[in-house]
């Protein structure tokens, strides 16, 4: 490919930099085959610049600067006007006959993108979470539990803590799930009943801790919400709701929006509980020494509905789950 025939023997003169940090060169400038050849007033070339690479930097601007890239670290400087009307005439010759997409390749690309889009309508996001999920490490879900519980703690108000170097619900934890990291937390008001985050962190309502007798019920209401984290990854639940874009963002960055957490810490407030299988409850009570009846009779004071649950309670050895002072302290750990 050549140049334009009417521009063969043009000339003019440019300031030349060589790098960003160079001093500006006044140079002639002369049109080549298929180049732009910078010479200095001797008649020495200095460089040559491919046509089909030229960059303009300022487009619509004068004097116009040039780069033989679209990186810009060598760049020469024209105020020719007749030169500068030549240069981009030039470009868009040579662009006009840069190779075009057949009819088949344009075909090719919509039939993929449709393919595409279609896997990503019905396929693509759940096992595009299923995939994400299994990467968030341990560390990492807790991070996010914390920050589900701050969050949280705006709508609702700081979670109950005591001032006591013992703390009652490590107590809770330790008896209930050992060899865990398990955390539990209450709160005043604002969670239904109870509630679990990514990063093992199960959050009570204080109701459930001041209103009954044993400390039976609070076990239960946290061995539920344990079936519950093990049946379906809190994670997975979360990157569900959060919706495709973001689990790409997350999958990318390993961060999620504060916006997408605050929506998300909202939403799980306003969940109502899901029931579970007899079978799984009485499996997991009874794999944790818990006594049945407490619990099935919060859930329902005439027991009608929780009958099986109330029938299995035979089985249980019903072991201590606090001492008695544990107990205490553990009810009025929102009275600090």
């Amino acid at each position: 490919m050549t140049a334009l025939d009417q521009y063969e023997r043009l000339e003019a003169t440019g300031l030349w930099r060589e790098t960003k940090t160079s001093q500006n060169i006044e140079v002639l400038i002369t049109f080549g085959n298929a180049s732009l050849i910078l010479s200095d007033f001797t008649g020495n070339p200095l460089t040559h610049w491919s046509l089909p690479a030229v960059a303009r930097l300022n487009k619509g601007k004068t004097p116009a600067i040039y780069s033989p890239n679209s990186y810009g670290i060598e760049t020469l400087e024209i105020d020719d006007e007749a030169m500068i009307i030549a240069i981009e005439e030039v470009r868009k010759t040579i662009k006009s006959r840069r190779p075009r997409k057949g009819r088949l390749r344009i075909l090719t690309f919509l039939t993929t993108l449709l393919i595409i889009l279609l896997l990503a309508i019905f396929w693509l996001p759940n096992i595009l979470i299923q995939h994400t999920s299994s990467l968030v490490y341990a560390e990492q879900r807790k991070q996010i539990g914390f920050q589900l519980i701050d969050h949280i703690s705006k709508f609702i108000g700081p979670n109950c803590a005591t001032d006591s170097e013992i703390n009652p619900l490590n107590q809770l934890e330790s008896r209930l799930f050992p060899n865990s990291d398990i955390k539990i937390y209450v709160f005043s008001g604002g969670i239904k009943s109870a509630i679990h985050l990514p990063g093992q962190f199960i959050l009570l309502n204080q109701f459930i801790v001041e209103d009954f007798e044993t400390p039976d019920v609070v076990a239960g209401f946290s061995i539920i919400e344990k079936i519950k984290m093990d049946k379906h990854d809190p994670i997975e639940q979360l990157l569900s709701f959060a919706g495709t874009r973001a689990v790409l963002k997350f999958l990318t960055t390993g961060r999620l929006s504060q916006i997408t957490l605050e929506q998300y810490a909202k939403y799980i407030l306003s969940l109502e509980p899901v029931k579970l299988e007899t079978e799984l409850i009485i499996s997991e009570f009874k794999l944790r020494d818990v006594n049945l009846d407490p619990y099935a009779y919060a859930i329902d004071v005439t027991g009608e509905t929780t009958s099986e649950l109330i029938e299995q309670n035979s089985n249980f050895e019903n072991r201590q789950i606090l001492t008695k002072q544990e107990w205490l302290n553990l009810q009025s750990i929102c009275e600090r």
